[in-house]
């Protein structure tokens, strides 16, 4: 007597939950480094993006996260747009609800996360400027990506200083005062 054996359907290894978690955690922190596995398979594999050889070179692409909201709204690495997912790429119920919660809360984030970002980067900007006309930077140390790593860092920690909670309680009694 011949037994066949019966492959167990493996499940997939991303959960609504897992995924939408993720998300979350990225647009919160503003960083692709909350990207978690579940996500990254879940993005590659139903959301119309090539693996990028693994879920770093993935976050590498997405680091910018104005790139990673508009891969969901506005069009995925194949041009289409994921706030209506076409048939054509037979969804299941369940990643077809993923996906639209992810679009929704990318969404729900892209005004804020899209203005931080672009005053980051003017930041970055004014204080390039600033080094090149002072003279405390050369056009050597911009094109050196530690320097600019240090100068972005710089940058970002002015602005969390700017916008920390003790800092906004203190400009909303001064407004208060004033008003």
């Amino acid at each position: 007597m011949v037994h066949k054996q019966t492959k167990k359907k493996q499940s997939e290894p991303w959960t609504k939950e897992k995924v939408v978690r993720s998300v979350q955690n990225i647009l919160k922190h503003r960083s692709i480094e909350y990207l978690s596995e579940p996500a990254y398979y879940f993005f590659h594999m139903h959301c119309g993006s090539i693996a990028h050889f693994n879920k770093e070179g993935w976050a590498a692409t997405y680091r910018d996260l104005r790139d990673f909201a508009n891969f969901f709204l506005v069009s995925n690495e194949y041009g289409h747009c994921l706030q209506d997912p076409p048939e054509f790429m037979n969804l299941t119920k369940e990643q077809r609800e993923t996906i639209l919660l992810v679009v929704s809360l990318c969404r729900e984030y892209r005004a804020q996360v899209f203005v931080e970002l672009d005053q980051r980067d003017r930041r970055l900007s004014e204080e390039i400027g600033r080094g090149l006309v002072s003279g405390e930077m050369s056009i050597r140390e911009i094109a050196d990506p530690e320097s600019v790593i240090s100068i972005k860092k710089r940058v970002s920690e002015k602005l969390e200083d700017a916008s920390s909670p003790r800092l906004q309680k203190v400009r909303r009694e001064r407004q208060e005062v004033l008003s």
